[in-house]
């Protein structure tokens, strides 16, 4: 997933998730890192990805309260004017050779951060460390608890 940002003065993300069980994960990361560096050639996905997107497009509408929202977020991106538009025109004329351009340009070849959450005992620290330097986060670091406390799940406090 590649994000925007909510700012102009803030950075673009490319995000990407796997599942896999822990023996599994030096397979999964390969995988998904020779996704990153080559994108597959699939002229029906895409297609049927930018139809979507054209669809999205024309069936939402900005109406009462969203039109001041909107209007503050192209503000904070740099925009005078309604994004969407520009968006849906670039659309209908995209090609699998203009992503391919864009992919090529934003994505390739870029580094990465990686989060592994799993059992420490059942994994294999050697198989991340050549992914990068592998740094062991507590339960309370991650997730704001320990292993002995239970995380509230009430709305209410």
């Amino acid at each position: 997933m590649f994000t925007t940002p909510d700012r102009l003065d803030k950075s673009h993300y490319v995000r990407a998730y796997i599942g896999a069980q822990v023996d599994k994960l030096p397979e999964a990361t390969d995988a998904m890192l020779e996704l990153m560096s080559d994108m597959p050639r699939s002229d029906i996905q895409f297609e049927n990805a930018r139809d979507a997107a054209l669809k999205q497009i024309e069936a939402n509408r900005i109406t009462r309260e969203s039109i001041f929202w909107s209007y503050l977020t192209a503000k904070r991106r740099g925009l005078d004017y309604d994004i969407r538009k520009e968006n849906y025109e670039v659309l209908q004329n995209m090609t699998f050779e203009d992503l391919k351009a864009f992919f090529d340009q934003n994505i390739k070849g870029s580094s990465y951060t990686y989060l592994v959450i799993g059992n420490e005992e059942l994994m294999k620290l050697d198989q991340l460390e050549k992914l990068g330097p592998v740094e062991v986060l507590s339960l309370e670091e991650l997730f704001g608890y320990g292993p002995d406390e239970k995380p509230s799940l009430s709305m209410a406090q």
